[in-house]
């Protein structure tokens, strides 16, 4: 993977080509003060009740993003060049992504391992990294959509050939996926072939795709091929080498179904999707709104709150009138 490749797949980069098939977009440019804020160590939000009396950097982006949200009827998903905060959606109210102020927009920012790796690293594993003073950076509010999880997928494209598709969402299944299995890709290898193969400017990288229907597609992103990116359903060495993707790894052939569809001349296409309900798969950004003890030391924490547990039955049986007294003390208030 170049790194030229992780560029192409800025949004920034390909939103003007493919403006008209994928969501309305209003882009802020990002300045060096305003990086060195989301960059620091803490989560501090400003007061934007006092908007006048912040640092002008501040006051800049304030007007920006209020003005981007005003033309996105007040409701946006948003993302960096790369990345979209969704580790942190937990902070939400909502918990779904859906910015409504500038103090939401901030919040998810901040609180992202995601939005960091955008401005930190997005060249780890590039083979010759360029430093990140060559990125232009900027916020993408993108208009909101209300979109099932079932509708969308990503789709990884090798030599200019659609290769394979999986389920974006791979922490639930859904029935209807195996019984439209052969009108979902070939919907998607139509929208490919006339949207797509023959614009974007890498000869391989992955998409993603909502599939409303099989008449409406819309592009969500671009990323690079490679292992930067998740490969979901399929691992990287099958993306990268194998000519049969129908033959699948053994962890993956017992959580997902398969279905192969002839393309033509170009080859055949992949689509795999999760077989039931019972066998779903984990999502990594689901674990950050868990305690990091419980998430690095799952069984020392479970041994602590069985103590802590046994504590507080120890406490019904034993001290009811000495937390009446403590509820009602200064202690707690």
């Amino acid at each position: 993977m170049k790194s030229e490749d992780v560029l192409m797949c800025s949004i920034s980069k390909w939103y003007k080509q493919f403006k008209k098939n994928t969501f309305q977009t209003y882009f802020v440019k990002l300045c060096p003060d305003f990086i060195d804020y989301l960059n620091e160590d803490c989560v501090l939000i400003p007061d934007f009740e006092e908007v006048p009396s912040l640092p002008l950097f501040h006051q800049q982006m304030y007007l920006e993003i209020k003005e981007g949200l005003r033309k996105l009827c007040n409701v946006s998903f948003i993302k960096l060049n790369w990345s979209a905060p969704t580790d942190a959606r937990w902070l939400l109210l909502n918990q779904n992504m859906q910015c409504t102020s500038v103090e939401d927009v901030y919040l998810l920012l901040k609180s992202s391992d995601r939005t960091a790796h955008d401005l930190s690293q997005p060249f780890k594993d590039c083979l010759s990294p360029i430093s990140i003073s060559d990125v232009e950076y900027v916020l993408a509010l993108r208009k909101w959509e209300d979109i099932c999880s079932s509708w969308e997928f990503r789709c990884f494209v090798r030599d200019r050939h659609l290769v394979g598709i999986s389920q974006r969402d791979i922490s639930a299944s859904w029935p209807y996926l195996r019984q439209e299995e052969e009108t979902i890709v070939s919907s998607i290898v139509s929208f490919f072939k006339e949207k797509i193969q023959n614009f974007f400017p890498l000869t391989n990288f992955v998409f993603d795709v909502v599939r409303y229907n099989k008449e409406k597609i819309k592009i969500v992103d671009f990323n690079p091929f490679g292992i930067t990116t998740d490969g979901l359903l399929f691992t990287w060495e099958e993306l990268s080498e194998s000519e049969n993707l129908d033959v699948m790894p053994q962890d993956i052939s017992v959580v997902a179904n398969y279905f192969c569809w002839t393309n033509g001349e170009d080859g055949s296409v992949v689509f795999r999707y999760l077989k039931d309900s019972a066998r779903i798969q984990s999502t990594s950004h689901r674990l950050n709104c868990y305690p990091i003890d419980m998430v690095l030391n799952p069984k020392d924490f479970a041994k602590s709150a069985n103590i802590s547990t046994e504590l507080k039955d120890s406490d019904d049986e034993d001290g009811e009138g000495e937390r009446d007294h403590f509820k009602n003390s200064d202690v707690c208030s």
